[in-house]
């Protein structure tokens, strides 16, 4: 008897369809849709941005840790004018931080990343692709999040202040984990309610980061 298929055997293309139907389901827009739109508009603002402040035009490519030094490159970056003789302008622009979560021993510890301005769910997503830093893994860090085969985050225009999750997981899904995700993302500016979905499943939860009140440490 072929015994029955779990959660840990699904090829990516039901994950896929999983995830588009879940989204379905909920209101949500197509994730590349989403993130072409987003993509589009933020050469566009990009472009604008230099022409203003006389920066130099260069090709923006994808990937998050590019993209999120392009931006604070283009947010209200002055010269500061010329130091010395033959000196290069230099600028100097206060980069914009958010806190996430990482665990230690059972406990969630906060940590300072780099934050998108009115883009929320990016600081989840790269938590979720990249991890705990170097030094951070050095400390005896780690990243809960890694535990998931499938991760997208939505900040939901349609209900003000909802950041949704949906995810996929390899197998059960702790509190651990839950408390990560809700207490990054109730962190993150402009956020009211983390909404939890199983793609799986399809269960919807919404907790707040309180009722994990237990795993933050300190």
């Amino acid at each position: 008897m072929t015994p029955a298929r779990t959660r840990h055997d699904l090829p990516p293309a039901r994950v896929r369809q999983g995830l588009r139907l879940a989204r379905f389901r909920h209101g949500l827009p197509p994730a590349r849709a989403c993130h072409g739109l987003r993509l589009a508009r933020v050469r566009q603002g990009l472009r604008l941005a230099r022409v203003r402040h006389g920066l130099p035009f260069v090709r923006v490519r994808d990937g998050l840790p590019l993209l999120a030094g392009l931006l604070v490159a283009a947010c209200g970056v002055r010269p500061t004018g010329v130091v010395g003789a033959g000196d290069p302008a230099l600028a100097q622009q206060a980069v914009p931080q958010t806190t996430v979560y990482l665990a230690r021993q059972g406990q969630l510890v906060p940590v300072r990343r780099v934050a998108l301005p009115s883009t929320p769910q990016a600081a989840l997503t790269a938590l979720w692709q990249e991890g705990p830093r170097v030094s951070e893994a050095a400390q005896g860090l780690s990243n809960p999040l890694a535990d998931l085969k499938e991760f997208d985050v939505v900040f939901n225009t349609s209900m003000p202040g909802a950041l949704t999750v949906f995810f996929l997981s390899g197998g059960p899904v702790s509190d651990l984990l839950r408390a990560q995700i809700v207490c990054s993302g109730a962190a993150q500016p402009g956020v009211r309610l983390v909404r939890l979905i199983d793609i799986h499943t399809a269960h919807v939860q919404a907790p707040k980061c309180s009722h994990f009140s237990r795993y933050l440490a300190g």
